[in-house]
């Protein structure tokens, strides 16, 4: 058994290649900074699925957003065409909340003055373009307010700028595969329920495949043993979450990193990555592994909550055999 665990292990860090020249399927990949690439010395997991999969990537790694956040984005940025309702849910700003992380809570903006989205008109069922205008205090028809705005005193309204002329404008290329890795920012599991399934029912009317990862826990092995239960139980709520919106397709990173999961003693194991590792560091890394933590050796030496190059190409692979196991690639 032994063995065989350590061929698959070796069979996917030996994975080939794909030319760029090769490319033809278009994926996009929603995230937070592990997405973006975070730590990794310009390393990303979605430029090196690239390199795996010979796809085109479209990465819309954003660092610190939480998940209704990344369904802002999506909405503004990959969403050819948008109803109403989906650019009223959309504010201006918003300040995060973090609860579990109040000492990085920011302001996070999301529109900007003279951008254009088209929406699909309610009455017509033709498309309309519309345009952000940060000072309009206007109101009625041909003009959307943000649903967390007074129509009377807060200024921002989307200005209807008239039909969409067929050829006018190219549309973005559609994407035929979506990975998704919402990070552990804010970790309220009804965010990511409501964000999760929201973007979910647009790509899954697209007709666009979705493969969904699950969260880590990357809380530092020296933190207080009540500090990573409390991580524990905050991940693997959302994770129970995850998976019941993506039950045929959700890769449990978790569970391949640690003791503990459907994956455990077939997952992670330091010397198939770092073969020069000493004991020390294995077992340093077992100890994570069985505290539920992910192993020390796949993260920077100087940031504790994010992943290093390693790490990622590591996703990638996963990634890209999980893609391939569909029969997507």
């Amino acid at each position: 058994m032994r063995f065989v665990q350590t061929m698959m292990a070796l069979a996917l860090f030996l994975a080939p290649r794909v030319q760029a020249d090769e490319k033809s399927v278009e994926i996009l990949c929603l995230g937070d900074s592990l997405t973006a690439g975070v730590g990794g010395d310009g390393t990303s997991w979605p430029a090196e699925l690239s390199k795996l999969s010979g796809a085109n990537i479209v990465n819309r790694g954003a660092p610190g957003w939480i998940p209704r956040h990344l369904k802002y984005r999506f909405y503004l940025q990959d969403c050819p065409v948008l109803s109403k309702g989906q650019l009223r849910a959309i504010p201006p700003q918003e300040y995060e909340n973090r609860i579990h992380q109040p000492q990085i809570n920011q302001v996070r903006s999301f529109l900007e003055d003279g951008m254009q989205v088209k929406i699909r008109s309610d009455k017509s069922g033709e498309v309309e373009v519309y345009r952000w205008e940060s000072q309009s205090l206007a109101n009625g028809d041909g003009f959307l307010c943000p649903d967390i705005y007074s129509t009377t005193t807060t200024r921002g309204r989307w200005v209807r700028q008239g039909r969409e002329i067929s050829g006018e404008s190219p549309s973005p290329k559609a994407a035929a595969i979506c990975v998704i890795w919402m990070g552990a920012n804010g970790m309220q599991a009804d965010d990511v329920r409501q964000s999760l399934s929201e973007i979910l029912a647009e790509l899954h009317s697209r007709s666009i495949r979705v493969l969904v990862l699950g969260l880590v826990n990357r809380l530092p092995s020296e933190s207080s043993p009540d500090a990573i239960a409390s991580w524990t139980q905050w991940i693997g709520e959302c994770n129970e979450v995850i998976q019941k919106l993506a039950p045929e397709n959700y890769l449990d990173l978790q569970a391949w990193m640690t003791a503990s999961g459907s994956n455990a003693g077939s997952g992670y194991r330091t010397r198939d990555w770092f073969p020069e590792a000493t004991d020390e560091a294995v077992a340093a890394d077992l100890r994570d592994q069985a505290a539920g933590i992910m192993p020390s050796s796949l993260r920077p030496q100087s940031d504790i909550t994010h992943i290093n190059a390693t790490g990622y190409r590591m996703i990638a692979r996963l990634v890209n055999q999980a893609l391939r196991e569909r029969g997507w690639l």
